[in-house]
This record gives C-alpha cells, structure tokens and sequence, in this order.
C-alpha cells in the first residue's frame, strides 16, 4: 500500500451512510451466530433442572454468543480479510500506515465499538478519514479498496432497511422461541421479601410449566385469578389434596405444623393472616408470599389452577435498590 500522505484523500474513505450500512450489515452475522448458539443451547436443555437451565443461559449462553460473534467479526477483519459489510462495499480495515491490522487491534476496535454500542460512529461526519471513536481509539482506519459503486448511497440506504427488515422479524421471532424456555421479569412489591426484593430482575423457566409438576417450596410466576393478564410470583405451599391452615404465624399440612417454613411474620399477630383449613382441589396449588404479613395470594384469591401457572423462578440477574444503586451481591443469586 502507499504512504499515508498520499492516501489521506476523501476518496478513499467511505461516507458516513456507506459505513453505517457496512456495520449494520456486519450485525446479521452477530444475529446469526447469536441465534444458532441459542437453539444448540436450548436443544439439550429439556433434561435440565430450571436452576441448569437459568445458570447456562445467563454463564455460559449469553457471555459466550458475545465473544465468539465479538471474535468472528475481529477476525473477518484483521489481516485484509473483509465481513460481509466491507465485502460488499469493497472496504478493508488498516492501521496508521495504512497495512492490514493485526487480529489482536481488529479485536480491540470491534470491542470499544460493542462497549459504546455502535455511537462510536456519530463522530465519522466530524474526523479526518472518516474516523469512528472505535478507529481512533484503535489506531486504525477504514478504507476503499476499489472505486465507490455507482450510486453507492441508494445501495446503502437499500442495504440498512433490507437488514433492518431482517434483523427486526429475526428478532421477533427469536423472542418468541425464547419465551417458550425463558423469560425475564422485574419485582415490584415487597411480597417476596427477604427471598425476593423489591428491584429485582429475575429469570423464569418458561418450559417448567409444561414439562415439571409443581413442588412445595417452587417460586412461580401465575396468572391472578382476579386480574386477567396479572401476573404474581407467590411461592408454592399446599398441593393438590391437601388440607391447609395457618394459625399464630404456624403453617399447618394436613394438621401437622410444616417444618422449614420461608414465611416470616414481622408485623403483630392478627386473625386476618390466619387461614381457615381449607381442602385444596385437584389440579390446584395454594400459593403464599414468603413476607406474609403484606402478600395478596391464595388468602385472597383461593388455590390457583395448574393451568395457570406459566414459570418457575431460577436467577436474580440484575437487583437495583430503591437509590438506584445496584446490590451487587444478589446477582447470579439462586432463587430458592
């Protein structure tokens, strides 16, 4: 390649359109490897526990479909190889001396540009060479290798709605098959407490719902009898068949005081948290909040159908306190 002096001309830099076009294009391979990762993934999981299931998807699924598509990519274009976006408009990634960029500095580029999640590229209108945060950061420029396609904007302005097209009902889709395995919800009240808080994001086992039969002791997410479309998350206590009570802060199972209880009881004892024994039907579950004292459940709207329980609750992912500060010694936590 020539010296930098001579190349440093405005035609041999893409515009601002034609590079975002490049990257947008280059994100179908992130969807692509993210999306085949996930149904190998979700393929040998239907033999596994919720707690398995939740603790692949969020250690191993999601951090590893984000360093093999980070490292895919790097490695399209280091050494003058070309990603599918620089293919198509015929561009390469080069240092300062304008030679093809080792593997070790595409990597980094491609990292700075996920980490800033793509705003590296506002800056290109306003740099000599047409320069994102990520290339300057980097040490690196993106250049033509042939002259620019004829109406090279309409082809890119083609490119960015085909693959926003394509990407928006992949997505859509994904979403779907997802949400037959997992799905993620946030906790607003304080019902759950001390197992649950207020602020927390959880991951649920959506597939639990139609392969696994409920235990005592299981946190679900249901449907409230009351509230079409309400979800709840109550924690299972009573099955099918049995009798169940509560008396002076004591659950009682068929008559027998239940060993090992989560709930907890911090306010005055009062007869409106006592249960009268009550005969659970088939097919229903008596559900109660672990913070018994504020809780609305089976005292409230009586065993709920096995119909309308959709999951199990397995990882606090995310837990964010009332200061907006995140309590970080909750994330990746077990819900038991």
């Amino acid at each position: 390649m020539t010296s930098r002096t001579e190349t440093l001309d405005a035609q041999k830099f893409p515009g601002f359109w034609v590079r975002i076009a490049s990257a947008v294009v280059d994100s179908l391979g992130f969807a692509f490897v993210t999306s085949a990762l996930l149904f190998l993934f979700l393929h040998f999981s239907e033999s596994l526990s919720t707690e398995a299931l939740l603790q692949l998807f969020l250690f191993v699924w999601f951090p590893g479909s984000l360093v093999a598509s980070v490292s895919i990519l790097a490695f399209l274009n280091a050494r003058g190889r070309q990603s599918l976006g620089k293919r198509l408009f015929g561009l390469v990634v080069v240092d300062q001396r304008f030679q093809p960029v080792s593997f070790r500095r595409s990597l980094l580029r491609t990292i700075i540009d996920c980490l800033l999640i793509g705003l590296s590229f506002l800056l290109i209108p306003f740099t000599q060479g047409k320069r994102g945060l990520h290339d300057l950061s980097s040490g690196t420029y993106v250049i033509r290798i042939r002259p620019p396609l004829r109406r090279e904007l309409l082809i890119a302005v083609a490119a960015l709605i085909c693959t926003v097209g394509v990407e928006s009902v992949a997505v859509e889709k994904l979403q779907h098959h997802i949400r037959k395995y997992l799905r993620s919800f946030y906790l607003p009240s304080t019902s759950m407490e001390p197992t649950l808080l207020r602020g927390d994001y959880i991951t649920a086992d959506t597939r639990w719902a139609r392969t696994s039969e409920p235990r005592r002791g299981d946190i679900v997410i249901y449907e409230s009898p009351k509230e079409e479309g309400r979800l709840l998350i109550k924690r299972v206590m009573g099955l099918p068949g049995e009798r169940i009570s509560l008396r002076d802060s004591v659950l009682y199972i068929n008559g027998a005081p239940l060993r090992d209880d989560p709930g907890v009881y911090r306010g005055p004892r009062h007869s409106s948290m006592n249960i009268e024994p009550v005969e659970i039907p088939q097919g229903h579950y008596f559900v109660l909040g672990d913070n018994r004292d504020n809780s609305f459940d089976s005292r409230n709207h009586g065993p709920i159908p096995r119909s309308a329980l959709h999951a199990k609750v397995g990882i606090v992912y995310l837990s964010v306190g009332d200061g907006y500060f995140i309590r970080w010694d909750r994330l990746g936590r077990l819900v038991r």
